[in-house]
């Protein structure tokens, strides 16, 4: 059995990503993933698993923010859910990836993102050998996307908020 989580990535700033979160009544993790990027690790229920996807759509329909849904399953395959204003825009997955993928998913980076690298992340190439599981692959995209992956990389029932720089416990 491999790994997985669901995680959210949210383009906006850590203070008011909390005060969001606290008005939704969602026990989570928030952490700063970059400027103005946060991410959320929200508590798992039935069988481990959060709707990142709920939450995207919950949180940036109330504020308009850009979200991005994260989810592992098993160390097998990432899916990766845009949305824009709450409204489901783009779905990547790691074993079906399209040529449109990187340009999709560059505005939830930070900085001059090279679209060239993070395709390449996007598509599982990379310059070492042996199986890619989803979560290495994952940080890969993270770190073409210059975000930090310890928040977006792992399960509310593994995160020890101590071990998160700058994370914030919310809880409803």
């Amino acid at each position: 059995m491999g790994t997985s989580y669901q995680t959210l990535l949210v383009a906006a700033a850590l203070g008011p990503v909390c005060d969001a979160l606290a008005v939704a009544g969602v026990d989570a993790i928030a952490l700063p993933a970059a400027p103005d990027r946060t991410a959320v690790i929200p508590r798992e229920g039935d069988l481990d698993f959060a709707d990142p996807g709920d939450l995207a759509e919950r949180i940036g329909a109330g504020t308009g923010w850009a979200t991005l849904a994260n989810v592992v399953e098993d160390s097998d395959w990432l899916q990766l859910e845009a949305y824009r204003e709450g409204r489901f825009v783009h779905r990547y997955r790691s074993d079906r990836p399209a040529p449109d993928d990187a340009a999709r998913l560059a505005p939830f980076g930070t900085g001059e993102v090279d679209t060239t690298r993070l395709g390449r992340a996007l598509r599982g190439e990379f310059d070492g050998t042996g199986p890619v599981y989803a979560e290495f692959q994952h940080r890969l995209i993270l770190n073409a996307l210059h975000l930090d992956p310890r928040g977006l990389t792992t399960a509310y029932r593994w995160a020890d908020p101590g071990d998160l720089p700058g994370a914030v416990r919310v809880a409803p």
